[in-house]
C-alpha cells in the first residue's frame, strides 16, 4: 500500500509538470515545485535539477532548499543526521563535551545525503493587481523522508527512517508592483501529515502502530529579483507528535526545521 500512495503520488508530480508550459502560461495561474534536502551535496544536486527545469521551460517553475531539521524529544534521545543532536540532550547525558553536534550535513554517505528529502508541488490562483501587493491562494502536496538516529547511549543508536504525505494550502503575499524587478514574498501555509512509512532496525510495528497523523506549518520569506532570482528563508513547525510510539523518546517528538530557498533561471536575454 505504501509503494501504491507513493508512485501514486509521483505520477502525479510528473503530469503537474506537463502540463506546465500551457497553464503556466494564464496570467493568474501559479505553480512552483519545490525540491529540499538536509544534506549540502543533496542540496547541490537539487538545485543544478532545478536549473535545468527552469531553463528548459524558460520560467521560475522550481526552487530548491537547504534544510535542517532539529529533534526536540522528552528523553532528549533522538538526532538527526544532519549533524543536529536532540534539543534536550541535557536530559539524556551530563557529558559536557556531548550536544555539539557533527558534520552529517557535508558527509557523502546515503544517510546523511537522504536525511531529509522534500519533493512537492504548489499550485493556485496569483492575482494580478497594478498596485504594491498581490496576493497568490494555492494548494500543495509534498513527499518528505526523514532519517533519525535514537540514541542508548552516547555512541550507538538505533537507525529510524519515516515518510510522510503532507497535503495542505497557504497564502502568499508579493509586495512590490508588477513594474519592479525586485519584490519581497511572504509565504504561510499549514500541512496535514499522513505517514507512510516507518522503519527501524528491530521493529517490527506497522507504520500505524508507530506514527501519529498531525498538522506543521511552513512559513517562508524571500527576495525575487527580475522573476529570475530568488533567495530566502523558511521555517517549519510541527504542532504534533511525530511518534506514537512513547517508548522511543518519550511524550515528545517533534522537529522544529530551518532552512535556505534558491531559484535560478539563467536568461540568455
Amino acid at each position: 500500500m505504501k509503494r501504491i500512495s507513493l508512485l501514486g503520488f509521483i505520477l502525479a508530480f510528473v503530469i503537474s509538470i506537463t502540463v506546465v508550459n500551457s497553464a503556466q502560461a494564464q496570467r493568474n495561474f501559479y505553480n512552483r515545485i519545490e525540491l529540499g534536502g538536509g544534506n549540502v551535496w543533496t542540496f547541490v544536486g537539487l538545485e543544478m535539477a532545478s536549473m535545468i527545469l527552469n531553463h528548459v521551460t524558460r520560467m521560475p517553475l522550481t526552487e530548491a532548499t537547504l534544510r535542517f531539521g532539529v529533534p526536540i524529544s522528552e528523553y532528549g534521545n533522538l538526532n538527526g543526521y544532519q549533524g543536529f543532536y536532540d534539543w534536550n540532550y541535557d536530559r539524556f547525558t551530563d557529558n559536557p563535551d556531548y550536544g555539539d553536534g557533527d558534520d552529517g550535513a557535508v558527509k557523502f554517505k546515503g544517510r546523511n545525503l537522504l536525511s531529509n528529502i522534500i519533493i512537492g508541488d504548489k499550485m493556485g490562483y496569483l492575482s494580478d493587481n497594478l498596485g504594491s501587493v498581490n496576493y497568490c491562494v494555492y494548494g500543495s502536496a509534498y513527499y518528505n523522508l526523514q532519517q533519525f538516529k535514537l540514541m542508548s547511549d552516547e555512541t550507538n543508536y538505533t537507525n529510524l527512517s519515516t515518510q510522510r504525505l503532507q497535503l495542505g494550502g497557504g497564502l502568499m503575499l508579493i509586495l512590490g508592483s508588477i513594474e519592479k524587478k525586485g519584490r519581497f514574498i511572504i509565504d504561510g501555509g499549514i500541512r496535514y501529515n499522513l505517514p507512510l512509512n516507518f522503519s527501524g532496525d528491530g521493529f517490527s510495528s506497522s507504520t500505524n502502530d508507530m506514527m501519529n497523523k498531525g498538522i506543521t506549518s511552513h512559513y517562508m520569506v524571500k527576495y525575487s529579483w527580475n522573476n529570475a532570482v530568488a533567495v530566502g528563508a523558511t521555517v517549519d513547525l510541527m504542532h504534533y507528535n511525530m511518534f506514537k510510539d512513547e517508548t522511543l523518546c518519550g511524550a515528545q517528538s517533534k522537529i522544529f526545521e530551518f532552512g535556505i530557498t534558491l531559484s535560478i533561471l539563467l536568461r540568455n536575454d
